[in-house]
């Protein structure tokens, strides 16, 4: 793959790996590497991160949908297997859709975000905020939510998950 070509460029281990998709980039040869985006994404769809460590940063790039399937970057998944992801801006102006946590950690260094939080029925894990801005954050898991959250440059913020139990 060509970096004229690629969506994403990754660093990791010394190395430098160019790819087409951003999905292809959250793999295991990459853990403790930086995945930067070179370009928008645009097609609607989730991105799930297992694994890492990771960083992912948006270097001033867009992952917003021209659809109506949002670009949603999921750190884990509901059977319980963890991510680990950084999210940061090295550029100005980068926005993620939706950030969401199902089971991990995630930290949001800086950037914007259109909706940041947890999946009530599946999350455990901690979202820990040292800076960025959320239009929209949700933590279902422990019954907070709210519209128009704005900055977090006051300090570090740290939200511990759990899952949800419904007796029937």
């Amino acid at each position: 793959m060509t970096e004229e070509d690629a969506i994403v460029k990754v660093e990791a281990d010394g190395q430098t790996r160019y790819y087409k998709a951003i999905d292809d980039a959250f793999t295991d040869e990459n853990q403790d590497g930086t995945v930067t985006l070179m370009k928008d994404v645009t097609n609607g769809h989730t991105i799930y991160v297992t694994g890492g460590p990771y960083i992912l940063d948006l270097n001033g790039c867009d992952m917003s949908s021209v659809s109506e399937e949002s670009v949603t970057v999921t750190v884990g998944k509901a059977d319980g297997d963890k991510g680990n992801l950084t999210v940061k801006d090295s550029g100005t102006d980068g926005r993620l859709e939706k950030l969401v946590v199902e089971s991990g950690s995630l930290t949001v260094g800086n950037g914007s975000f259109g909706f940041v939080g947890d999946n009530a029925s599946s999350c455990i894990g901690s979202i820990n905020f040292k800076g960025g801005h959320a239009d929209e954050f949700k933590i279902n898991s422990r019954g907070y939510w709210t519209d128009d959250v704005g900055n977090f440059v006051d300090g570090l913020r740290t939200f511990v998950l759990w899952r949800r139990f419904v007796r029937g």
